[in-house]
C-alpha cells in the first residue's frame, strides 16, 4: 500500500450538522452495534480485501506454475544437450 493511501483522508462532504448531533442510538444497528454512517464504509472494504485475497492466490498459483514451467524447461533442455552429445 502506498503512504498517501494509508493516511487519513477527511471527507469532501461533511456529514451534515443534524446528523452529527443525532444520539447514538439512533445511528447504530441496534443489532450488530455498528454505526449506519461507517456500515457501507466497512463493506465496501471487505469487498476489496477479498478481492485482493483472490488476485494474491492467484499470483501465487501463477509462481507456483511458473516454477513448474522452469523445472520442466531445465529437463527439456538436460535432455535436449545429453540427445546432441550421442
Amino acid at each position: 500500500m502506498e503512504d498517501n493511501e494509508s493516511q487519513h483522508v477527511k471527507p469532501m462532504h461533511p456529514l451534515p450538522e443534524e446528523i452529527t448531533r443525532m444520539p447514538r442510538n439512533e445511528t447504530v444497528c441496534q443489532y450488530c452495534g455498528i454505526s449506519y454512517l461507517i456500515h457501507n464504509e466497512i463493506k465496501l472494504l471487505e469487498e476489496k480485501l477479498q478481492a485482493a485475497e483472490l488476485e494474491l492466490d492467484r499470483y501465487r498459483e501463477l509462481e507456483k506454475r511458473e516454477e513448474e514451467l522452469n523445472q520442466q524447461l531445465q529437463l527439456t533442455a538436460n535432455d535436449l544437450s545429453v540427445t546432441e552429445k550421442k
